[in-house]
This record gives structure tokens, sequence and C-alpha cells, in this order.
């Protein structure tokens, strides 16, 4: 075995504290780099997740807009229909009416012209 001086002794230790202290911050670093890239890695699912959530309820907020609004649409046009019926009702009531007002004077108009035949007064 070669014996050393104090002086190589000294370097060599440094050299090799150097070396360790050059590897812990090469394995500093590493372990840096690879939770820089879990922290991203969580990071960007985090966002996915929340972009998600947000595209769900943006598309369940558009649906539940599009019930309303076809709700909205289908009661105006149920009023629409509604004020149509009632009218075609009224109408209908109106001439039935005016027919039974026509039979009624026509009813009344022969029997007056029979009272006048009976009696004798015959206008022709």
């Amino acid at each position: 075995m070669v014996k050393l001086r104090d002086e190589q002794k000294a370097e060599l230790i440094r050299q090799e504290k150097e070396r360790r202290r050059i590897a812990r911050l090469r394995q500093v670093r590493q372990q840096t780099a690879t939770n820089a890239k879990v922290i991203r890695e969580v990071v960007s699912r985090k966002k996915t997740q929340v972009i998600e959530e947000i595209k769900s309820q943006i598309h369940e907020q558009k649906r539940a807009a599009r019930r309303r609004e076809m709700t909205e649409s289908d009661l105006a046009l149920a009023q629409k229909r509604n004020a149509d019926a009632m009218r075609r009702l009224r109408d209908q009531k109106k001439q039935e009416v005016e027919q039974r007002e026509q039979r009624m004077a026509k009813r009344k108009e022969a029997a007056q012209k029979a009272n006048e035949i009976m009696r004798g007064n015959q206008i022709l």
C-alpha cells in the first residue's frame, strides 16, 4: 500500500467530498425534476377535471334552458290553440243560436199564416 502525504490525503478527501456533493446535487435535481413532473401531471389532471365539470354544468344549463324555451314555446302554442278553439266554439254557438232563431222565426211566421188562413183572412 502506498503511503500518502497529508496534503495528498487532504486533496483526496476534498475531491471525494466534492464528488459526493455533486452526486447529491444531481440526485436532488433529479428528484426535483421528478417531483415537478408529478406536480405538472396532477395539475394537468385537476385542470382537465375542472374543465370537464364546467363543461358538464354548461351542457346541463343549456339543456335546462332548452327545456324551458320549449316549455314556454309549447305554452304559447297551447294558448294560441286554446284561443282558436274557444273562438271556433263561440262562432259555432253563435251560428247555432242564429239558426235556431231563424227556425223559430219561420215557425212563428208559418203559425201566423196558418192562423190567418183559419180565420179566413187568407193572404197568399
